[in-house]
């Protein structure tokens, strides 16, 4: 004689068996969560640029693309300055132009760059900007991130995990930070005429 998939006597006996065969289906199918890997920022500013023009100078610890470089400038001290911005590789470089007439510029860059590259950025004439701040961002490629697959049970298990000792730490810094208050009321006194 077969034995019955679900079992129990009551309802309620029933529905725990049938809630125990759903949730062992589930583990199998293997239900998986993907995580987005947000873009890496460069920012720099500088009060003035140094005595070549140079905002700055970085090298890239990884391979990805950058789609937009955003400028912004405090005070113009020259009209339409020039900021150049490189990126060199071993193998070659790329350079972009962009005139400055606005505080604000955005300029559309579509690189590609490979880990180990260099970005240059500078400005021409050298006093032409006070207080120029240079911020991109960059599309990590694939190939330079770490890939972890979770069941999803794993994932929410790790996830609280994370929170409790989050939690925890911030509650370690609230207390450190909280003086403690006094809790004696000053009395008063009443006078009767």
């Amino acid at each position: 004689m077969d034995r019955p998939l679900i079992q129990g006597k009551t309802l309620e006996e029933k529905f725990i068996s049938l809630e125990k065969i759903l949730q062992s289906f589930q583990r199998r199918l293997g239900t998986k969560v993907m995580g987005i890997i947000p873009p890496v920022p460069i920012f720099y500013s500088q009060k003035f640029p140094s005595e070549s023009g140079i905002i700055f100078s970085a090298l890239i610890p990884l391979s990805g693309d950058i789609p937009k470089a955003f400028i912004r400038v405090g005070n113009f001290l020259a009209k339409d300055p020039t900021l150049t911005v490189t990126v060199a590789t071993d193998v070659a470089s790329s350079s972009a132009k962009v005139i400055l007439k606005d505080a604000v510029t955005t300029y559309d860059l579509s690189w590609k760059i490979s880990a180990g590259s260099i970005i240059e950025a500078s400005i021409f004439p050298v006093n032409a900007v006070e207080d120029i701040f240079v911020a991109m961002l960059i599309n990590p490629f694939l190939a330079d991130t770490q890939i972890k697959s979770f069941l999803l049970e794993e994932f929410l298990a790790m996830e609280a995990t994370q929170d409790a000792g989050i939690r925890a730490e911030s509650e370690q810094v609230s207390s450190e930070r909280i003086a403690p208050i006094s809790t004696k009321r000053a009395s008063r006194r009443r006078v009767s005429e």
